[in-house]
């Protein structure tokens, strides 16, 4: 194997190590978050709950599960994607977050909003007003 493979190769399986995929597997419940995690993809199960998450996630997606409450958010989190469940109330957003999308839950307030968002689709919810939206959206 060249060198330049053998480097693409490792690329790879690190690329590997960080992503946790188990998006449509019908769980309830997830199983252990591996330390390294970056990017966790747990769509379209029967979640009620995440555990804690761990700190170095950068992406999270967890749409079309029936998840009501959320633990904390990393503070590395960029992306946060939660349409689709039973949430009523979001944690606190981290400063680095800049995409939310928590559309279709119960939320009837969010959060303040960090700075730094640039994206936030939260539509047919139960919002009454929204917190200062920052200057990038």
């Amino acid at each position: 194997m060249s060198q330049n493979q053998n480097q693409n190769q490792n690329q790879n399986n690190n690329d590997d190590a960080e992503n946790m995929n188990v998006s449509f597997q019908d769980l309830e419940v997830l199983p252990e978050i591996p330390a390294g995690t970056k990017r966790l993809y747990c769509s379209g199960n029967k979640l009620v709950a995440l555990p804690d998450l761990p700190e170095g996630l950068e992406v999270l997606l967890c749409s079309h599960n029936k998840i009501a409450a959320l633990p904390a958010l990393p503070s590395t989190l960029r992306k946060f994607i939660c349409d689709f469940n039973e949430i009523e109330i979001l944690p606190a957003l981290p400063a680095s977050l800049e995409e939310l999308s928590c559309s279709r839950n119960k939320l009837e307030e969010l959060p303040n909003l960090p700075a730094g968002l640039a994206v936030l689709n939260c539509i047919d919810n139960e919002l009454d007003i929204l917190p200062s939206l920052p200057r990038g959206l």
